[in-house]
């Protein structure tokens, strides 16, 4: 038995067969299995500061597999805000945060959830915005654009005052 294919025709190449997906915005689980960070995550297509009452929209589809990404844990109990990031998977920072906050290890994160009344149990976490093909300068200056716009330095919130090479101001650029 012979066969043959037929060649791609102009047709073939301008008319795609399937239908696009649509692309969802927003922050999800992964759903991994053995994720931990999926308990944590917030399922949103938007994110607000608790200082300025702003609101903001997330434009990429984000998840705990996401890497390169700037991540906004809010407290449930005293609604304070901390601005990190990652050029890992956000799972991968995960695990760092998780740690420091078992084990009382001193970073922001760490402490806050080490205060008085307060546990990992108040802790939920919304990637808010990923930066595709860029450094770690790139990833910081964003970090630092996000960290003085939803006002999360101290004491306003978690983030520590002077924890980076470039100086942060406490007002909203």
């Amino acid at each position: 038995m012979a066969a043959f294919r037929r060649p791609k025709n102009l047709r073939d190449s301008l008319v795609h067969a399937n239908i696009e997906k649509t692309h969802i915005c927003g922050s999800r689980p992964c759903n991994i299995r053995r994720c931990l960070t999926c308990k944590l995550i917030t399922t949103t297509s938007q994110f607000t500061s608790t200082v300025t009452g702003k609101t903001y929209n997330i434009l990429h589809n984000l998840s705990c597999d996401s890497h390169t990404i700037i991540h906004l844990i809010t407290c449930t109990k005293c609604k304070k805000q901390y601005v990190g990031l990652t050029s890992q998977t956000l799972r991968k920072r995960f695990n760092t945060h998780r740690s420091n906050i078992n084990n009382q290890r001193g970073d922001a994160v760490g402490l806050h959830f080490n205060l008085p009344e307060h546990d990992i149990g108040h802790l939920q976490v919304t990637p808010i915005d990923q930066l595709k093909n860029t450094d770690m300068i790139g990833l910081k200056k964003k970090e630092i654009f996000w960290i003085k716009t939803l006002q999360t330095v101290t004491p306003q919130g978690i983030d520590l005052d002077g924890r980076t090479c470039f100086p942060i101001s406490r007002s909203a650029p």
